[in-house]
């Protein structure tokens, strides 16, 4: 078990094997739900910004962020919907809500 799993933050497996190929920077958490890949980007040393539809998911990813000593970022959008994220605001692209890949942005 690594530090990052031992305190009930376990992040996807995914993550835990591709975390070497993210470039560093701002990396967005897309449907970022009770954070626990938002933590463990966040204790990798990444600027992390979860975003989801859910008040009550980012309610709770910033206070398990908190609990977990992990500083991110998030806020509620419908990333389905009018919100836009800016073309290369991120150094990466995690999608895990539709598909297991990283794309650069």
């Amino acid at each position: 078990m690594t530090d990052i799993q031992e305190n009930g933050f376990d992040p996807a497996q995914f993550l835990l094997e591709n975390l070497e190929t993210l470039l560093e920077g701002r990396v967005p958490d897309m449907a970022v739900g009770s954070g626990r890949n938002a933590i463990c980007l966040a204790r990798c040393g990444f600027k992390v910004e979860g975003f989801d539809i859910s008040p009550g998911a980012i309610n709770t990813a910033l206070e398990s962020a908190g609990m977990a000593g992990a500083t991110i970022r998030a806020q509620v959008a419908d990333l389905e919907g009018n919100h836009c994220i800016e073309k290369g605001a991120f150094a990466a692209m995690r999608k895990s809500w539709r598909g297991k890949r990283l794309l650069p942005v």
